[in-house]
């Protein structure tokens, strides 16, 4: 565990008053707020980033603060259970829905302290009421603040290829199913790097679900269910999309089974990593830091490539069809609410003494400027104000570190609280402006999920429908895990193997799951006026 504390400089009242966000009316005596910061491993004493500290002088707040970077849940599920928790605990993640709806009565409903205490937060409601009903409980009552970052991009997962072995044995870059297989025996048989070892490529190679992080998250090979249509979403274990509205699952489609088939083919031909279901995480990063594979999928070339010489060899590309009469259909993998969403990213303690000062500390993770420095450091340090109303995140400040490592190490990044409004403009940094140029190639396929994008970050559930669904999904991801596993590795699967699949899918609750979550869907749209 990696605990620090520190004591924010005690403000007399004559030095506050007058600052802050207008409108706002700050407390008189400075209060003294016990708060747990849970961050990323990377992330420096909290107490020594500038913008916290500026934050704690504005709302006259002093804080007392431990951090938390790892063995998280046992020290959760410890407090938990005191039923003595902190007056805030911010970080996505730290405390999750369901905490929340098991241990209800441990946190502040704020809903009456917003418009009152909070005008940033107030007013980011009012410009995205997707935020305000995400936030909202059954009850009415608002346990947690959550986070809109706004700059992420529409999808998680990108497709690349080793464009040296294709202009080594003078192939086109596949954009279809047949033209993928036929690339991926080159680069197994005709010793596509060059090296006069015909056996050392590995031509796909991929995250097969539960090896690839420590949630499961969908075999990512999956996303070339895009080509057909089915508008996937990665960073989800259900298998969920919308088709028109209409809740699907992309392991009872007709188009899974077919691309099933392809895949067992090129699995048979060797033409698949067989370490896909035992390797971890970091071994799939590190085999393709060896320059020994030719197709893959991930978050960018860097991020799976390094930054160094084996990277320049790849090149993202765009969605593969299954033939050419897919081309006006085909879409890609859209995560953007799952990316820039999430809830509840703060909360505060129904035995808080100091309500009114916790929530105008929170209302500061809700202002235009302190937004941006909670997603990338400090300004000054890490963003430069460039005087007339926009903004630019600076180069790392140590030439050794890369600019995703820099914010991770100076801001609560990813894992803050915080609202960066669409007025504000800013610079982004290096690695995300290559992100935007990565994604152009799936530019007309993202604009062609329109509505249908999953909308599963706002998806809410009372107690009996979260216990129901819950109940449901256990035996249903484990149908769709292992039969994904078996008919990959065991020639695909048949007819007949297929429809009874589909049979226990149904007896397993497969239908009265779908009805569950259709409902949840039906009630977002309901709300957003869809």
């Amino acid at each position: 565990m990696k605990t620090k504390r520190f004591l924010s400089i005690l403000l007399s009242t004559s030095l506050v008053m007058g600052l802050g966000t207008p409108g706002l009316v700050l407390a008189e005596e400075n209060a003294t707020l016990d708060v747990i910061f849970y961050t990323n491993s990377l992330t420096k004493d909290v107490g020594e980033i500038e913008y916290i500290n500026n934050m704690a002088e504005e709302a006259n707040v002093t804080l007392e603060i431990e951090q938390i970077s790892s063995g998280w849940d046992e020290i959760k599920s410890t407090l938990l259970a005191s039923g003595d928790i902190p007056d805030l605990i911010i970080g996505k993640d730290a405390i999750v829905s369901s905490d929340v709806a098991q241990f209800k009565g441990l946190f502040a409903d704020m809903s009456g302290m917003i418009d009152e205490y909070a005008p940033n937060i107030r007013k980011a409601f009012d410009e995205h009421p997707e935020l305000e009903y995400l936030a909202t409980s059954e009850d009415g009552a608002i346990y947690g603040i959550p986070k809109y970052q706004r700059f992420w991009p529409k999808t998680y997962i990108r497709q690349m290829i080793n464009k040296e072995w294709l202009d080594n044995l003078g192939l086109e870059v596949p954009e279809t199913f047949d033209e993928l297989y036929n690339v991926l025996v080159a680069f197994k048989e005709q010793d596509a790097n060059g090296n006069g070892d015909p056996n050392d490529e590995i031509p796909m190679d991929f995250a097969a679900g539960v090896a690839s992080h420590s949630v499961y998250q969908m075999p990512w090979i999956l996303c070339l269910l895009c080509g057909y249509g089915l508008p996937v979403t990665a960073i989800t274990d259900d298998g969920w999309y919308l088709d028109d509205g209409e809740v699907k699952n992309i392991y009872m489609s007709d188009e899974y089974y077919d691309l099933l088939q392809f895949l067992s083919k090129c699995w048979n031909e060797g033409l698949i990593n067989p370490e896909i279901f035992t390797q971890d995480y970091a071994t799939y990063a590190a085999t393709s830091r060896n320059g020994v594979v030719g197709y893959t999928l991930g978050w960018d070339i860097t991020d799976r490539m390094g930054s160094g010489e084996v990277a320049e060899q790849y090149e993202v590309i765009g969605t593969i069809l299954p033939s050419e009469e897919y081309a006006d259909k085909a879409v890609w993998e859209t995560s953007y609410y799952t990316l820039n969403y999430a809830y509840p990213t703060a909360v505060m303690s129904a035995a808080c003494e100091n309500k009114e000062a916790a929530m105008r500390f929170l209302n500061l993770f809700y202002d235009d400027t302190y937004g941006i420095q909670v997603l990338f450091g400090s300004m000054g340090e890490c963003i430069q104000d460039d005087g007339d109303g926009t903004y630019t995140v600076l180069p790392p400040g140590d030439e050794t570190m890369d600019p995703g490592t820099w914010k991770w190490t100076n801001a609560l990044a990813d894992m803050g609280c915080m609202y960066i409004s669409d007025d504000i403009e800013l610079e982004l940094p290096s690695d995300m402006q290559t992100i935007a140029s990565l994604d152009e190639v799936y530019t007309e396929e993202l604009e062609r999920v329109g509505d249908d994008m999953w909308p599963g970050a706002f998806l809410k559930y009372d107690d009996a429908a979260n216990s129901e669904l819950s109940f449901y999904m256990t035996d249903l991801q484990n149908l769709f895990e292992t039969s994904f596993a078996d008919w990959l590795t065991g020639g695909g699967v048949d007819e007949e193997g297929w429809n009874a699949y589909k049979e226990n899918a149904m007896n397993a609750g497969y239908e009265e799951a779908r009805t569950i979550v259709q409902t949840a869907v039906d009630d977002y749209f309901t709300y957003m006026g869809k």
